[in-house]
């Protein structure tokens, strides 16, 4: 697993070959998140910055609980129903499956998972 500063940890895939202390950043693509609301369980700690209603899906931009920096954003891409209320600030968890991880070195090269 890789830990996230402060929001909590990450499961990588079981045969992953790449050496933890060579990832400088992680990245999953929006639809691959899974958003759960409240503040207990697996995944990342997150609270809700901005809700977009794009149609059929809609983009919920969660900031990482210890987060301070745009980058600490985190985009999900999901479908709600018309009762579903995410105000600001509501807290969520933030699970992905560990195949749909992308890792990177300090470059911003992809690494092996």
């Amino acid at each position: 697993a890789v830990q996230v500063a402060g929001a909590g940890r990450l499961a990588l895939p079981a045969d992953c070959a790449t050496p933890l202390a060579s990832v400088q950043s992680l990245g999953v693509r929006p639809e691959h998140w899974q958003m759960t609301p409240g503040d207990g369980g697996e995944g990342l700690q997150a609270q809700v910055e901005r809700v977009e209603w794009l149609g059929d899906v809609t983009l919920v931009h969660c900031r990482l609980a210890a987060g301070g920096a745009a980058d600490d954003t985190i985009s999900v891409k999901t479908v709600l129903p018309d009762s579903a209320a995410l105000a600001h600030g509501t807290p969520v968890r933030l699970r992905v499956q560990p195949r749909d991880l992308m890792l990177f070195d300090a470059q911003g090269r992809a690494l092996a998972v």
